[in-house]
């Protein structure tokens, strides 16, 4: 393990997944917005209160633009 890392085990659950195309280093702030005031608003979904973490996965392919497809984990019920 990393110094300075925890080790987090989640609890399990069903997860929307949210996956776009952006760089690494932009901020996931207007991403968040969109999905848990537009969307979630919108949605028949319900967040899960017992897996109260939603997560982040960059992917590890940049192009040529600096772009790489990054996803989104929101636990749902």
């Amino acid at each position: 393990m990393v110094i300075g890392m925890e080790k987090l085990v989640l609890p399990a659950s069903r997860y929307v997944v949210f996956e776009y195309r952006g760089r690494c280093e932009a901020s996931m702030q207007p991403v968040m917005e969109l999905i848990y005031g537009s969307w979630l608003a919108s949605s028949d979904c319900q967040l899960n209160d017992q897996a109260r973490y939603d997560f982040v996965q960059y992917g590890e392919q940049v192009d040529s633009q600096g772009l790489s497809t990054i996803r989104v984990w929101v636990p749902i019920l």
